[in-house]
């Protein structure tokens, strides 16, 4: 049982082995995408993470901005004045946990103190910290009217903090601002954010050639990274967040889908490799119903063609059964008057002898005698001369038809045969045969007498049917240049229907067609003889059957083989038959 040259059981193996490797597929595929969707649902949270590190900043980055606005607007404002306007930043901004800022005024290249506040008063008091300004403002005149940001390190190893600073000229003034941020307060709130997200994150500040601040919460690593995040503070410095999902972050990926799936698949595959196989057993009865059928059917075929063998030898003995009859009923007339002419010549040489003995014969009467006795015995001769034609005729048939081998056949004389047989039973015919007297062919002469029978009775049983003034005309030629023999009959009788014609040349049925011999006639001359075979008829015209075929039967021909020859043209007819124009007249 195999289904395109393979085994059954290696299709279902692949078929399993393709929908296993299929659904593992699909299932790492899904538990991807749901990984990657669970990764995904932190978004919110880590996006809320870094708006809250932004807010917790810029409020404190922006006090700066909003004092070098105030300064610059009026730089006349005491200190007292400036303390006031601090104290009421940080009664007004909720964001603000403390304020600390120290204004310079810059002469000389030298950092003149105007005001303080906060914390940034112990810059006045520590030279390590005076050094430390002095380095800030190095930086901020490099980037004159931009905030900048520095990490400070407070001492016993307390948490960062940052600095904040600014340089900017104004009128022909040039004025230096700094702030402290305490960057504790910023930890601290973003830890209490964050604990119960169940996620880990890697927040950096950074300026474009270095970090500022390096936060880790909550043991970051780099194991589900979700995505990082950037986001802008001020011009040349922003947060960069890296988030970390953790296992137990919304009760982790959901892999029951893919399990699912991969449950699925695996059945699925085992479906189609249960339908497969069951296709496959279909497939192997049928092939067995199909082989029983082609055993049955080449029996069929072989009864089929001894059945036709037989109706062949059977057709060949009808010939014999439809000629004998009329070859045997032109014997006894020819006995017959054999007998007549022997009584009276008994019986006149009876008279004889009586008057001989009465010595009353004339030498006259014995002369008379003679004379009559020589005609009549050579009437009767020649009466059994054409019974024995006739049963030499009938038994030549007889053998062609029973042996049917092949030999060389006299054109001439086994048609003047076949035509002899007919002629008794058909006075009203005008039988006309043209045939060479050296015409020679080497055939088979029985399937030659058969195939001219059939032409010659369907012009005698049909074409002359209740008709009179019957011409029925034979001609044999020879082509030298093509190699074949060329037999045409040919009759003016009732025609052929178009449709008919068709008909035998499709070797379809018709149902005016009855019988098969115009239709074995063509098999005859195709199969047997290797020749063609040509019809042409018109109604209440003529009937024209044309014949070619080599003269020897086995030898290939020049041209026969390759394609139908054409009847030959009416006026081609008529020359080469003086009785032609009466089978085409009207």
């Amino acid at each position: 049982m195999k289904i395109n040259k393979f085994p059954s059981w290696v299709i279902v193996v692949v078929c399993l082995f393709i929908g296993l490797a299929t659904s593992f597929k699909a299932k790492q595929n899904i538990e991807n995408l749901e990984h990657q969707l669970w990764l995904n649902s932190a978004e919110p949270d880590s996006h809320a993470f870094l708006t809250k590190a932004t807010q917790l900043l810029n409020p404190k980055v922006n006090l700066l901005t909003q004092f070098s606005s105030i300064i610059s607007a009026q730089p006349q404002l005491q200190a007292a004045q400036y303390d006031e306007l601090a104290q009421a930043s940080l009664k007004n901004h909720s964001q603000l946990d403390e304020v600390s800022l120290g204004y310079y005024l810059i002469d000389s290249q030298r950092l003149s103190h105007k005001w303080s506040f906060g914390t940034a008063n112990a810059f006045q008091q520590n030279d390590a910290l005076k050094a430390e300004l002095l380095n800030l403002y190095r930086l901020s005149k490099s980037h004159q009217g931009q905030v900048i940001l520095q990490p400070k390190q407070a001492p016993n190893n307390k948490p960062q903090s940052l600095i904040a600073a600014i340089n900017f000229e104004h009128q022909t003034n040039e004025y230096f601002l700094f702030s402290v941020i305490d960057t504790a307060a910023i930890n601290f709130a973003l830890n209490h954010l964050h604990k119960p997200n169940k996620l880990a994150f890697n927040l950096t500040l950074t300026n474009k050639t270095k970090p500022i601040l390096n936060w880790d919460f909550n043991q970051f690593t780099t194991t589900n990274l979700l995505t990082e995040k950037s986001l802008t503070i001020i011009p040349n410095y922003h947060w960069h967040l890296q988030t970390q999902v953790l296992s137990n972050y919304n009760h982790g990926p959901n892999l029951a889908k893919a399990n699912k799936v991969f449950a699925a698949g695996i059945i699925f595959s085992c479906l189609i490799a249960c339908l497969i196989g069951f296709l496959a057993w279909l497939r192997h009865l049928a092939n067995e119903q199909t082989a029983q059928t082609e055993l049955k059917l080449e029996a069929l075929h072989a009864q089929l063609n001894t059945c036709l063998d037989n109706f062949k030898r059977s057709a060949k003995q009808a010939v014999y059964s439809q000629l004998a009859p009329k070859a045997i009923s032109t014997i006894p007339p020819y006995v017959s008057n054999v007998i007549k002419i022997c009584s009276s010549l008994e019986e006149k040489g009876i008279n004889l002898k009586r008057n001989i003995k009465d010595k009353k014969a004339t030498l006259g009467q014995i002369v008379a005698y003679i004379d009559n006795s020589v005609l009549t015995t050579r009437r009767s001769a020649e009466n059994m001369i054409k019974a024995g034609e006739s049963l030499y005729n009938l038994d030549h048939i007889k053998q062609d038809l029973e042996q049917d081998s092949i030999r060389q056949v006299h054109l001439q004389t086994h048609i003047e045969a076949l035509i002899a047989t007919y002629k008794p039973a058909h006075k009203n015919v005008n039988f006309i045969m043209t045939v060479g007297q050296d015409l020679m062919v080497e055939t088979y002469p029985g399937s030659l007498t058969h195939l001219l029978t059939i032409l010659l009775n369907n012009s005698l049983e049909h074409g002359f049917k209740n008709r009179t003034d019957n011409v029925l005309m034979v001609e044999a030629s020879f082509n030298k240049r093509k190699g074949l023999i060329n037999i045409r009959v040919e009759d003016n009788g009732l025609g052929i229907d178009a449709e008919i014609l068709q008909a035998i040349d499709d070797n379809t049925d018709h149902p005016q067609l009855v019988g098969i011999g115009l239709a074995l006639a063509k098999q005859l001359a195709e199969e047997k003889f290797n020749g063609t075979f040509n019809i042409k008829s018109k109604i209440d015209r003529y009937t024209r059957i044309t014949l070619n075929f080599p003269q020897q039967v086995n030898a290939p021909t020049k041209e026969a083989t390759q394609q139908t020859e054409n009847a030959p043209t009416d006026n081609q007819e008529s020359s080469s038959s003086p009785k032609g124009e009466a089978l085409s007249a009207e």
